[in-house]
């Protein structure tokens, strides 16, 4: 191997990875070598020879080599007491990912992963406010180590967190502390959970409960077996929110049209604070206690995920007060014997009760995203 140094530029040439030089091959995801690739470190550059090797000096503090491949800035740092002999850089698939920025000023990101064996790889991109959605070439998979800011050139990095959404990787400022008061109406409850996205916030005394977030969130409670109205909330400095719990809510029972279900899914479609959703457990007599519902649209499911049934923006001949289902042709889960799903309107605040149900065919009443799989 070391014979295919010789071949390298200039009048010296390191035979041996350490504190000062280091030595190795540049390899692509598939093992094959990377030729022609300008190898760079503080002291010094060169070029890898057509079977991929180089041989490059550094000295302390700066004892990494880097390289820029397909977009992607490469590092390889000299690993005291690990390093000996050739290293080997074996580069990952790439790809095009999505970034979501939630920053309020443009920001030229930073997003850093650590490869192992000393690799790193580092991606950069601008993120605007008016489009919040930057692509960048990066690692094909896997959440980035770090990644930072800089809103002004002459301003220090400001450091981000990297979530994974999915489809995306988010990418928000460190999270700021949410307070929340929950407020009882009627009698007081014996206990209490309040929900920060889906995760238990800490519980203070005297009512009072605390999560670290940053941006969009959900907010919700259950005491007793009754859950408070959600909130969805844009969170971007520490604030202090009030959650009201009432001891009297709807109850939802579709027992007549789907029985055994153990999961009703709720989701507020239409109205202010809209985008909220709940899964509510069955009672023991299979009903469903609901929250107090605000004046809005809702989309109610049992059986089947609300995510299945969902786009309702264009409805528009719903009937107040009255929840329309449609029984639906997915297999049915949860439990239940037959999945079916529907859309309530509320022309002002439901306090308690149970709701009307009318089971439909008129299908052409409700969005074909309900009625077809």
């Amino acid at each position: 191997m070391l014979a295919a140094l010789i071949l390298l530029p200039g009048c010296w040439t390191p035979r041996t990875t350490g504190p000062t030089t280091m030595v190795g091959a540049v390899l692509d995801e598939t093992g094959s070598p990377v030729a022609g690739m300008t190898i760079e470190s503080t002291e010094a550059s060169t070029v890898t020879s057509p079977e991929g090797w180089f041989g490059l000096s550094y000295k302390d503090p700066t004892q990494f080599v880097w390289f820029t491949y397909d977009g992607v800035l490469f590092e390889r740092h000299y690993q005291a007491g690990v390093d000996v002999d050739e290293v080997r850089l074996q580069l990952p698939p790439l790809a095009a990912r999505a970034f979501s920025c939630e920053m309020d000023t443009t920001c030229e990101v930073r997003v850093a992963w650590d490869l192992g064996d000393g690799l790193k790889a580092i991606a950069r991109g601008t993120c605007d406010p008016d489009d919040r959605v930057v692509r960048l070439t990066a690692p094909a998979s896997g959440l980035p180590a770090a990644a930072t800011c800089r809103p002004d050139p002459g301003r220090p990095d400001e450091p981000l967190v990297a979530t994974d959404a999915g489809t995306h990787v988010r990418l928000t400022p460190p999270p700021v502390e949410l307070t929340l008061r929950l407020v009882a109406t009627g009698s007081t409850p014996a206990s209490c959970d309040v929900f920060v996205d889906g995760a238990r916030a800490e519980p203070l005394g005297d009512g009072r409960y605390r999560a670290t977030v940053f941006g969009v969130v959900q907010i919700d409670a259950q005491c007793d077996g009754r859950y408070t109205t959600p909130q969805m909330l844009i969170v971007r400095k520490p604030i202090e929110v009030n959650l009201q719990w009432h001891d009297r809510t709807p109850v939802l029972d579709v027992r007549e049209y789907s029985r055994g279900g153990t999961v009703a899914r709720l989701k507020r479609v239409r109205g202010t604070n809209r985008g909220w959703s709940l899964e509510l457990p069955a009672e023991a007599d299979g009903t469903f206690h609901l929250p107090q519902l605000p004046e809005g649209d809702y989309l109610v499911t049992v059986g089947v995920p609300a995510e299945s049934v969902q786009n309702l923006d264009a409805v528009d001949t719903i009937e107040a007060g009255v929840l329309q289902m449609v029984e639906l042709p997915y297999p049915p889960s949860d439990g239940a014997s037959v999945a079916v799903a529907g859309v309530f309107r509320a022309p002002r605040t439901v306090v308690a009760g149970v709701l009307p149900v009318v089971l439909t065919e008129d299908v052409e009443r409700l969005p074909a995203s309900i009625a077809t799989p």
